[in-house]
């Protein structure tokens, strides 16, 4: 699963929603912690551009719905309800 690092962002004055391209992406924020209770691995992933990228290994189906209800919603994307 791919993650923004918002710690990260906050320090060089980024929004939480910065990196989102449009209205049609929804982004929801969980704490780390909360993901390696749940026995996965968290760490910095850069790709291209992005410093601030981070990736979540480990997230079995049976885990991805404990994620889903451990996750605030920060932005829904356009037309969802």
């Amino acid at each position: 699963m791919s993650v923004d690092i918002l710690r990260w962002m906050a320090e060089d004055g980024l929004g939480e929603c910065h990196y989102l391209a449009d209205e049609n992406i929804g982004a929801t924020k969980i704490r780390v912690g909360d993901l390696r209770a749940l026995g996965c691995l968290v760490g910095w992933d850069p790709d291209s551009g992005h410093v601030h990228h981070g990736a979540v290994w480990g997230l079995k189906q049976k885990v991805r719905r404990k994620v889903a209800r451990a996750a605030i919603t920060v932005r829904k994307a356009l037309g969802e309800t």
